[in-house]
Parts: C-alpha cells; structure tokens; sequence
C-alpha cells in the first residue's frame, strides 16, 4: 500500500516538473551557467518547495484559500513570482559570454525554490491532478501523506534532472551565443507567469 501512494507521488513530481514552467527555465538558467552542483541544490530546493505545497494541499489548505480569497491569493503570489524575475533580469545584465564560459557568473540559487512555492500554477496543477486520482483522494493517515511527500520530491527531482540533462547536451553542441540568449531570456518567461497570475487576481476580482 506504501509503495502504491510513493508510485503516486513520483508521477505528482514528474507532472509538476516535466513541463517548462517558471521553475524550471530558472534552474535550467542556473544550469547552464554554473554546471551541474549549483543546478543539483537548487533543484533539491525546488524539489522541497513542491512538497510544501503538495503538503499544504493534502489538508486542503491551498483549495481553501483560493475558493475564500482568490484576489488576493493570486495576487500576493503573482507579484512574489515578479519580484523573482525582476531581481534575475538585474542579474542578467552582468553575463556576457566569456562570463558564461568560465562558469564565474554569480547566481540566486534559491530563486527557484522560491518560485516553486509561490507560483499559483503548480498549486492549481496539485488540485487538478488530486481531482482525477482516485488513490489520492483516499482518506490518508500522516504516515501514508509523508511517503506521497517523499515520492513527490524524488519525482522533481527525476524530472528536473531529465530536462536538465537534454537541454545540457544540446548545450555543448550549440554555439556560446545561442546558450546566452537562453539564459538572458528566462527571466522574460518568468515575469510572463507573474503577468499571468496578476491577471487572474483581476478576473477574481
């Protein structure tokens, strides 16, 4: 019964980092400028922000909070999500392609920990899927909550790794250039999300 629920919590981790949200165009970016060990911890962090969230939704919380105060819910979280991607825009303007070459460019590697907890989307994403599994949305015990936790963290953290792994390879056969304007374009993606979400906030409102 254990293995089942840590089964279903790899696949909520794999769902939620799979596809190329706000979190992972952040880690990617941290990736591709300091290699492998900078992308591992911050992508652990990622990894535990999900899991936070994924712990707040088990009880809940998160679809409470959204049904009682939507304005300001997807507010607060979409004006946290800007700030991120302001403050990686600002760091932005210091990588050029030697930099990035050398490895030496000073990064934020708790930028996408932070996005995995405030994004609204990966909340939504939580609901969505609890709403379609029926293992999920059995009664469940702490115990049995913590191993979905846990399935959940080691599914990011598959997840993010298999992206990780493609875009890095391909990085090694593109130009110094090309790599560059992917790293100087993540935050642009990232503020599209916050834009995203702010708009939401108004049609709540």
């Amino acid at each position: 019964m254990w293995s089942d629920f840590a089964i279903e919590g790899w696949k909520v981790g794999m769902i939620i980092a799979l596809p190329l949200g706000p979190t992972v165009i952040l880690l990617l970016r941290i990736g591709l400028l300091c290699g492998w060990r900078a992308f591992g911890l911050s992508a652990f962090g990622a990894a535990l922000g999900i899991a936070m969230v994924l712990a707040l939704t088990c009880v809940a919380y998160i679809q409470t909070l959204l049904d009682r105060h939507p304005v300001l819910v997807h507010g607060i979280l979409s004006i946290m999500v800007l700030v991120v991607a302001w403050n990686v825009f600002r760091s932005n303007r210091s990588i050029t392609a030697e930099s990035l070459h050398k490895r030496d460019t000073p990064i934020n590697i708790w930028a996408p920990p932070i996005i995995s907890l405030t994004c609204p989307f990966t909340s939504i994403l939580i609901l969505n899927i609890f709403a379609t599994n029926t293992t999920i949305r059995q009664s469940m015990s702490l115990s049995i909550k913590g191993v979905l936790i846990v399935g959940c963290v080691v599914g990011a953290l598959c997840g993010y790794g298999t992206i990780m792994s493609v875009v890095y390879g391909l990085s090694r056969k593109l130009s110094r250039q090309v790599v560059l304007i992917m790293v100087k374009i993540a935050p642009l993606i990232v503020m599209y999300y916050g834009i995203q979400g702010a708009w939401a906030a108004y049609r709540a409102w």
